[in-house]
């Protein structure tokens, strides 16, 4: 009698906190959310895209938009209204391996004027995603809007950086401007977002990623969520062999659906400042030398202002892993040498065709 008395208190308790939201609406909501990602994350992840990270329009519009309305239009809400379901879509390092040998063997993107994000990923992402609508998922008849960060159009453009700070994806330096993920550290690229006419588990009933548990291998997809039910970016532990060296903290409070949290002390917010002061005072922007493209033994290298740059992505890096109390942790995680040239110099020599 005792443990009925309890469970039926228990039970009280789970209700009263709860929103009044329609659990069966809830299910399904999380059920299609699940049946995207299943769907979708295997070819995204093979075409270099690894972070995949779901959200409700709505939490953008109330946050990052309400917070620039000059500069920011609303995001589609189609007809799920705030809940309709969105997908911001990046990479780590694993982008660069894929993109490289596509461009040694397609000419199209070798003649394109901006061979990743025109030849490259808008074409493969537009793919994937009508692919999946056609073929894969025709029955949900859902509408898409893509939306890529090298978009221009002022009704089009999208705060990314300041979207992952929001859903809990990854922290917005003050100082630098760089988005800081907790496994990847600053080594990351935000690369379009994916709106679909479907519905998406509200930020009420989601705060965890038990939402998820439908996927399949999901340690192995997903950047940023752990199928346990914590909030860190250690999903690809298993898959990259650093279970043993690596105990990322486990603080409840990262929570999806909610602001990121600071990954370095505070102390670390004036100490990029002043290295960042230093480098403008000099008048180095990056980009705009190319003269260091190879070294004396003909290897890619970065140019004088490219490195300096380079250099401040990696001292928020080395704040990171002393914060977190682990030493070279997101290093592991820098771009290749070829990346760097090209990312910041837009070097094609890199190619060697």
């Amino acid at each position: 009698r005792n443990v009925r008395v309890r469970s039926e208190k228990q039970r009280r308790t789970r209700t009263e906190h709860q929103p009044t939201t329609d659990r069966k609406a809830i299910l399904r909501s999380r059920k299609i959310t699940a049946r995207v990602l299943n769907a979708i994350g295997p070819a995204l992840r093979a075409s270099g895209f690894d972070i995949i990270w779901p959200f409700p329009v709505g939490l953008y519009n109330k946050t990052v938009v309400a917070g620039n309305p000059t500069r920011l239009t609303p995001l589609p809400t189609f007809s799920a209204g705030d809940n309709t379901l969105a997908l911001l879509l990046g990479n780590s390092k694993s982008l660069w391996p894929k993109f490289h040998r596509a461009y040694i063997r397609n000419k199209a993107i070798q003649n394109c004027p901006s061979p990743l994000d025109l030849g490259y990923v808008q074409p493969a992402l537009t793919k994937i995603f009508h692919r999946l609508l056609s073929i894969k998922l025709p029955s949900l008849e859902a509408r898409l809007d893509l939306r890529f960060a090298h978009e221009t159009d002022p009704n089009r453009l999208v705060a990314f950086a300041q979207l992952a700070q929001e859903t809990g994806l990854a922290q917005l330096c003050p100082s630098t401007k760089l988005s800081v993920h907790p496994l990847l550290g600053p080594w990351l690229s935000y690369r379009a977002i994916a709106i679909l006419d479907m519905e998406c588990c509200s930020q009420e009933e989601s705060n965890h990623v038990a939402t998820f548990r439908e996927l399949d291998g999901f340690e192995s997809l997903l950047w940023g969520w752990s199928p346990s039910g914590e909030i860190f970016a250690t999903a690809a532990v298993s898959a990259c062999n650093f279970a043993d060296q690596m105990e990322l903290q486990e603080d409840s409070s990262w929570q999806w659906g909610k602001p990121a949290l600071m990954l370095y002390g505070p102390e670390a917010i004036s100490k990029l400042k002043s290295k960042i002061d230093k480098v403008v005072a000099v008048g180095i922007s990056g980009g705009t030398d190319t003269n260091g493209s190879r070294d004396s033994e003909g290897k890619s290298a970065l140019s004088r202002n490219s490195k300096a740059w380079v250099d401040i992505r990696r001292s928020v890096a080395n704040e990171v892993d002393m914060f977190q109390q682990l030493p070279e942790h997101t290093s592991q995680w820098e771009y290749c040498i070829d990346h760097l040239v090209y990312h910041y110099d837009r070097n094609r020599d890199v190619f060697q065709l």
